[in-house]
């Protein structure tokens, strides 16, 4: 569209190859520039029809004998019968009835049609895609684990439903086939994933409220939905394949902020908001994900640290160099609401190591015992227990470079 609103002339066949291209651009338009193509063929066809008619008629009276030549000069008639001479052999025009016509008329639209919803079917059969995009996340991903796997590729980059596969999106896909092979048309527009698709398979759980009991997620879809959010705002793409359950928190809090919508958490998650952290689109190949942790898709310093307030799950070096310092931080400032939601007294409880480490072992009572601690005094009990005499607990463990360097707080 032109500024204003106005549409120069110089960029309607812009436009038009546009919505030909890519009709899920803006499928009202589409929609209304097939009508227009379709009432244009109905005219032509009346047309055709009422011409062809109108040359039936013409034909019968110019076959028709003139009678009253006929009956004016019988003798005439008998004379030319009686001559020796053989009678001129008359040209008779070929006369096809409009019934007739019509019939052939048809017959060929029926099979015009026929090699249209032919052509189709076999363009729209996922093996005709693939055969170019061999390097698809579709071809190589594990379909085991792929949610979509069982789906053609028509049934999520084209709307429209079966029928529109066989009839209106013909047009679009083959200039897209046509645009790849000779590289005449730019053939980038078809494709996108739309609401519509998404709707085609999905409308039950979009009506519904989602309840993922493993992850204990619990969330309803009309809120997102009326307010302009797309499936794939949280549905995300992982180089082409859409996860099932790859949204993370990013998407949830554009609105949740408590401005715009509670940012309680009890809105979605119920029990343990930790139990429902998971690696996102684990059907990918190992080629995609060299890790089945965070940092394997997230950049960790700018996706993950502002909101967890550290590396999870935790690393080596974290384990090894700054875990005591975060941990001692999250009990005397946080009371272990850092620690606590993921470290309970049944899983993964502190003492399951502490317990046992270095012949020294740690009663339950491990956290409340270093909430009440003094912080000035860490020397007062670590020094005592210290396996070397020389060791200062403080400069060794917890104010390090390294603790420094590997816990986000």
């Amino acid at each position: 569209m032109m500024p204003g609103g106005e549409l120069g002339l110089e960029n309607v066949g812009a436009l038009l190859l546009t919505l030909l291209l890519d009709p899920i651009s803006d499928l009202a338009a589409a929609l209304l520039l097939y009508a227009i193509i379709g009432t244009l063929l109905a005219i032509l066809l009346v047309i055709a029809i009422m011409f062809v008619a109108s040359g039936d008629d013409q034909e019968d009276e110019e076959l028709e004998p003139d009678a009253d030549q006929a009956v004016a000069s019988p003798d005439l008639v008998v004379e030319e019968v009686n001559q020796d001479s053989p009678a001129p052999i008359s040209a008779k025009k070929s006369y096809v009835p409009l019934r007739q016509r019509l019939a052939s008329a048809g017959i060929f639209l029926l099979f015009f049609g026929g090699v249209w919803m032919v052509t189709g079917y076999t363009t729209s059969v996922s093996f005709v895609c693939t055969g170019c995009h061999v390097e698809s996340v579709h071809t190589i991903s594990d379909v085991a684990e792929d949610p979509h796997e069982g789906v053609t590729c028509v049934a999520c980059h084209e709307p429209g439903g079966v029928l529109a596969r066989v009839t209106t999106e013909l047009p679009s896909r083959s200039l897209h086939i046509f645009g790849a092979l000779t590289g005449f048309v730019d053939y980038d527009y078809y494709g996108r994933v739309t609401q519509s698709a998404c709707r085609t398979c999905h409308s039950a759980e979009i009506a519904a409220d989602t309840f993922n009991e493993r992850r204990g997620i619990r969330m309803s879809h009309d809120e997102p939905l009326e307010a302009g959010a797309a499936c794939l705002d949280c549905h995300t793409l992982y180089d082409g394949v859409v996860a099932s359950h790859s949204a993370g928190m990013a998407p949830c809090l554009r609105c949740h902020n408590q401005v715009i919508a509670s940012s309680d958490c009890a809105v979605c998650h119920e029990g343990d908001p930790a139990a429902s952290a998971s690696v996102p689109a684990t059907f990918q190949p190992a080629a995609l994900v060299q890790e089945l942790r965070c940092g394997g898709c997230h950049n960790e310093v700018r996706d993950c640290d502002p909101c967890h307030g550290l590396r999870l799950p935790h690393s080596n070096e974290f384990k090894l160099y700054a875990h005591a310092r975060q941990a001692a931080v999250d009990f005397w400032t946080g009371d272990g609401r850092l620690c606590q939601p993921c470290h309970t007294e049944t899983r993964r409880p502190c003492t399951q190591c502490h317990g046992q480490m270095l012949g020294v072992g740690h009663p339950p009572s491990l956290m409340s015992d270093h909430q009440g601690a003094d912080e000035a005094a860490c020397d007062t009990c670590h020094q005592q227990w210290a396996y070397s005499a020389q060791r200062d607990f403080c400069l060794d463990v917890c104010h390090t470079e390294a603790a420094y360097r590997y816990s986000p707080r």
